[in-house]
């Protein structure tokens, strides 16, 4: 039976891929498959695997936080069970990658979901020729996928179940946000058409004559959230680069903890640590 409230939560121990050379932990809650059943309407699109879906309600986006809060915490617990080197907090906040994403054009939070073909299958066939159907996804945190070489560890979070009976088809039109859409789409198709040649980069131009202007209404907590998260990233990427110069270059860090030292890299007169970035989060929540 699909949970309400995901407690109890087990993070089994590594199985190893040598083709893949990746990590794999399955992920129980209460001895049984992690699985959450919503009550709430999503919108999936009928077309992609992979694909981020916005969180409805606050309710709901507080649930999947806390997921990834509860399994963090657990992994930094148990690792040391599993491998010689110990990650540091730092260490694990920038290595584990979070499955919640702003959504800044619709001001909100997506989840990274993967959904299986045979669901898409089925709801193609039901549903006509609309893009996007309306339901109640049935979410399974499947495992955690750890990349020691990419330096990046994912929970796999996957839609098999969507109940769509109840909804009319009818209230798959999308209004502005399928607009929207289609701009971003047009955008992409223009960088996808930019070539590359070898380490010659490209200038590429936009017209700002051709954006379309979209409302949206920002307070100062979404901004500070959005600072938060793009200071974030910012982060990472400086601690993947200092990582590979410093393992070109043979130099051993081993003593001194990157993460940290980059963690306390002063922007401004607030602080861009993890920890504080989770806290404004909840603070937004």
């Amino acid at each position: 039976m699909p949970l309400t409230i995901i407690d109890n939560i087990k993070i089994g121990g590594p199985t190893f891929d040598e083709n893949t050379q990746r990590y794999t932990f399955d992920l129980k809650s209460n001895d049984d498959v992690m699985t959450f059943n919503s009550k709430l309407v999503y919108r999936l699109s009928v077309n992609d695997c992979s694909q981020l879906i916005s969180i409805p309600e606050k309710d709901e986006l507080k649930l999947f936080h806390g997921i990834y809060t509860d399994l963090k915490k657990i992994f930094l617990e148990n690792h040391v069970k599993w491998f010689e080197n110990k990650f540091s907090e730092s260490e694990l906040d920038i290595l584990f990658r979070s499955f919640l994403v702003p959504n800044i054009s619709e001001n909100r939070i997506d989840i990274q979901v993967e959904v299986t073909p045979e669901l898409l299958d089925d709801l193609r066939s039901s549903n006509g020729n609309n893009e996007f159907v309306l339901g109640n996804p049935t979410f399974s945190f499947n495992r955690l996928v750890l990349n020691l070489e990419e330096e990046k560890m994912n929970c796999i979070v996957s839609i098999n179940r969507f109940n769509c009976d109840s909804h009319n088809s009818n209230d798959l039109t999308l209004g502005k946000n399928q607009d929207n859409k289609a701009s971003l789409s047009e955008d992409e198709q223009i960088i996808q058409n930019q070539s590359i040649h070898g380490d010659c980069l490209e200038e590429v131009t936009f017209d700002g004559q051709e954006l379309e202007e979209v409302d949206m209404n920002f307070n100062n907590e979404d901004y500070f959230v959005i600072y938060k998260f793009l200071t974030r990233q910012i982060n990472d990427s400086l601690h993947k680069e200092l990582n590979s110069v410093l393992k070109e270059k043979e130099i051993n860090m081993k003593t001194i903890d990157l993460g940290e030292i980059i963690d306390e890299i002063d922007y401004d007169s607030e602080g861009t640590d993890s920890e504080s970035y989770d806290s404004d989060l909840n603070n937004y929540l």
